[in-house]
């Protein structure tokens, strides 16, 4: 409380005077002045006029008072007692002007006094306001963070409170002068284009449960990257077959499976928005949520997608898949000739001793081969079919004839679905002459017009057919897969087929033109070649097709003895989706050296 008197100096033993008293009030910042006005006088009688007055700051009291004394010693009489509200300034301080003035009209001491007055410039106490604190330079949210208070007054209360954009939190009050706050997630919301930024700190000042003032302080905030706030979503890896054992048994399988990487409820957090997704499998890349695999060669890939947000965070999910090898069955070892009925060899045997090896990928031990042997007269349709065990040396009771020749099919069946062949033919028994109507062979019986020769054969000069001479002739033959093969017997094998057709993605450009992507598993078109077909990688020529505009290829591998060269797509444009396409390859190298 402040207090304090003044009084005024007439010289005629008439003066006026006030004493003042202020009381703070921090919740209105403001004081309550009181005032009493008193006059200082001897023997005195004055009648109440009207006019009298007391003044604090722009406030005017107005008054009357009669006074009357016939004491004869100096005596003091208040006149007046007027209480004012004063407003203080922002910071709490205050000087204002108390003044009064009495209106006497007449005559003290020998002298006309009309009106006494008096004024003096007071100091009120200064009412604390806004306490101040420290403030770290950052904040991180969900860390907690200290706040040091300076209380401008011991009784106050504070409370703090953050401000980042458009987003706004607080604390509890505390009368602490330490202050332990945590930043909540939700202040993300107001900052969705960074992982850091400004924003405000204030510790707002309260007396009771009045706010009486903040002070204010700018901070960085920054947002962490954790699982709170970056973005989520679903990846999914999804195999698909059209085989059945492979769709029920839950792999995947390569040749037979194809598959899809996607994404699926992607969302931001806090406020931000998804800005991107990008899905790899092995080598290649997808900017949609979507990566359509095609055909899956076999091995062990890696799976991901990497969703980013607004404010540059970025989560990354991946998964693994085991393609698992796969080859058409095929039939190995295979050993076919005429017998007796106990399987010994017997050149003009009415029986087959057929051996046969059945190979099929095992695809984790679910697919297995069987074997289905056809026998009938070469150049028929007639023909009887026996199943044969891999391994097992099966005599067939096939009633041959010695005069004719055979074809031996083994067809090769695995569980998968897949078949291929391995055709073997069984000679005449042997004589080695034998001509009939035309017909003529050496070291069989003749079953064609014309002369035929089991035998190798010297000749002094070439041999022709229609003036054409020739050299050599096929000593086997079959088909596997996309291919149709044949042996020589000089040495020389071939074959040749058209691949699947499969849609190619087309992304780097040279100049005018557009190559495929190389994508491992996904975008090749390697194929692997019949089983000991060749010793060495065999001579290529590779061709479009099954395509409707033109394209080009060029090889990206040589290839080996076991598999064809890959090649890339090369076209005049990057068609949306990429471009469909089938090769058609030719294959010629030696099955022996």
């Amino acid at each position: 409380m402040a207090s304090g008197s003044f009084e005024s100096s007439t010289g005629t033993n008439l003066e006026i005077g006030c004493e003042w008293t202020s009381t703070a009030n921090a919740a209105s910042n403001s004081s309550s002045v009181r005032v009493k006005v008193y006059l200082k006088h001897y023997q005195i009688y004055c009648a109440a006029l009207s006019g009298s007055y007391v003044t604090v700051g722009d406030s005017t009291h107005y008054f009357s008072a009669a006074v009357s004394s016939s004491e004869g010693g100096l005596q003091k009489t208040y006149v007046a007692d007027e209480t004012f509200s004063v407003p203080h300034s922002s910071d709490g301080s205050k000087n204002v002007s108390i003044s009064a003035g009495y209106v006497f009209n007449g005559t003290y001491n020998g002298h006309y006094i009309g009106t006494l007055s008096v004024s003096r410039s007071v100091t009120l106490d200064k009412i604390a306001r806004a306490s101040d604190f420290t403030c770290p330079s950052s904040v991180t949210l969900g860390t907690q963070a200290l706040f040091t208070v300076s209380p401008a007054s011991s009784g106050y209360t504070h409370r703090v409170v953050m401000t980042l954009g458009s987003a706004t939190a607080s604390g509890t009050k505390s009368s602490s002068k330490t202050i332990n706050y945590t930043p909540p997630a939700s202040l993300a919301d107001g900052l969705t284009s960074s992982m850091r930024g400004q924003g405000t700190v204030k510790v707002e000042t309260y007396s009771g449960s009045t706010k009486i003032g903040e002070v204010s302080k700018s901070c960085t905030f920054i947002i962490p990257r954790t699982s709170e706030y970056l973005p989520d979503f679903t990846l999914t890896f999804t195999p698909m077959s059209s085989c059945t054992l492979v769709t029920s048994a839950g792999i995947v399988a390569a040749g037979l499976s194809n598959g899809t990487v996607t994404v699926t409820g992607d969302t931001a957090k806090h406020g931000a928005t998804v800005s991107s997704c990008v899905v790899t499998y092995g080598t290649r890349k997808s900017t949609t949520k979507t990566l359509s695999l095609g055909a899956l060669k076999a091995g062990n890939y890696t799976y991901s997608a990497t969703v980013t947000d607004s404010r540059g965070a970025a989560k990354t999910k991946s998964g693994s898949v085991t393609v698992l090898p796969y080859a058409e069955p095929y039939a190995s070892d295979v050993s076919v000739f005429r017998c007796d009925r106990n399987g010994d060899v017997d050149d003009a045997g009415a029986y087959l001793s057929v051996t046969a090896t059945a190979v099929a990928s095992d695809l984790g031990g679910i697919n297995s081969a069987s074997m289905v042997l056809s026998v009938k007269v070469r150049g028929s349709t007639a023909h009887t079919d026996t199943a044969i065990t891999s391994g097992v040396t099966t005599v067939v009771p096939s009633s041959l004839s010695a005069t004719s020749s055979y074809e031996a099919t083994i067809t090769v069946t695995d569980t998968a679905g897949s078949s291929t062949t391995h055709r073997t033919i069984v000679p005449t028994s042997h004589v080695d002459l034998h001509m009939k109507r035309g017909k003529v062979r050496f070291g069989g019986y003749a079953e064609r017009a014309g002369l035929e020769c089991d035998f190798p054969a010297y000749f002094g000069g070439g041999v022709y057919i229609d003036d054409e001479p020739i050299s050599d002739v096929v000593v086997a033959e079959g088909t596997s897969g996309i291919w149709t093969w044949r042996k020589w017997a000089s040495g020389v094998s071939e074959c040749f087929g058209t691949t699947a057709s499969k849609t190619y993605v087309l992304s780097a450009a040279y100049g005018p033109l557009y190559l495929s992507s190389e994508s491992a598993g996904v975008d090749t078109n390697s194929v692997a070649y019949p089983t000991g077909l060749f010793v060495s990688p065999p001579t290529v020529i590779a061709t479009p097709s099954r395509v409707n505009k033109a394209v080009l290829i060029s090889p990206r591998s040589t290839g080996t003895k076991d598999a064809s060269p890959d090649y890339y797509i090369i076209y005049y444009t990057a068609p949306q989706g990429g471009v469909e396409c089938a090769l058609h390859l030719s294959c010629r190298g030696r099955w022996k050296v």
